[in-house]
């Protein structure tokens, strides 16, 4: 295996979707051992992060959002690593402007978009098949997850997730640390730690 290769932080099932894109992984770091192939040796738990960075290694970022704590992990494990070590990953099959600006760690998945004057934050991720339009600005740590479209001007801050076919009207802002439910549209400002569901979205629980 190359020493070039990157490990993977995390062993889920996000972490074989960024497995599958890279196409070939030193191992993987979680606390307990993946149980696909894809994903190489389990290289230990999170506390091994150190010693792989004094050693030279690289990495991607691997650990999906699933809810704020899944949030709070991800951040506390990608923190441990200097930004000049993390891969910046973007799919052949993703659509991202020449003009956008995809940070150290993001991730762009297959079918997904990103317009012009775009700014996709450090270790975000834009998953399958979702849309970042033209000048809008996603923090750090964030999910715009699978079929997620979020008009032109938009801005999402740091540790927050867009759920599954949500929509974004244009010039909205989103806060930090906020959730967006599955199928919400949302039509207004969104405060820092709120959840919002529904048609129009309202606050509610996801």
């Amino acid at each position: 295996m190359a020493d070039s290769a990157p490990v993977l932080l995390g062993a889920g099932g996000h972490a074989r979707v960024v497995a599958d894109l890279i196409g070939e992984v030193q191992g993987h770091v979680a606390p307990t051992p993946g149980r696909h192939p894809i994903l190489g040796p389990w290289l230990g738990t999170d506390d091994v992060v150190p010693d792989l960075v004094r050693g030279g290694s690289w990495f991607a970022p691997a650990l999906g959002f699933v809810d704020r704590d899944g949030a709070a992990r991800r951040r506390t494990v990608v923190s441990t690593v200097p930004t000049d070590r993390l891969a910046t990953l973007v799919h052949a099959a993703a659509s991202v402007s020449t003009h956008a600006t995809i940070a150290s760690g993001a991730a762009v998945f297959a079918g997904a978009v990103v317009g012009v004057s775009a700014t996709v934050g450090p270790t975000s991720i834009v998953n399958h098949g979702a849309i970042v339009d033209h000048d809008c600005v996603i923090g750090t740590n964030v999910h715009i997850a699978p079929g997620a479209v979020l008009s032109g001007d938009v801005r999402v801050g740091d540790d927050s997730l867009i759920g599954v076919g949500a929509s974004v009207r244009q010039g909205v802002r989103i806060g930090s640390g906020v959730v967006v439910g599955a199928g919400a549209v949302v039509v207004a400002d969104v405060p820092d730690g709120m959840t919002v569901v529904g048609v129009p979205a309202r606050a509610g629980t996801s």
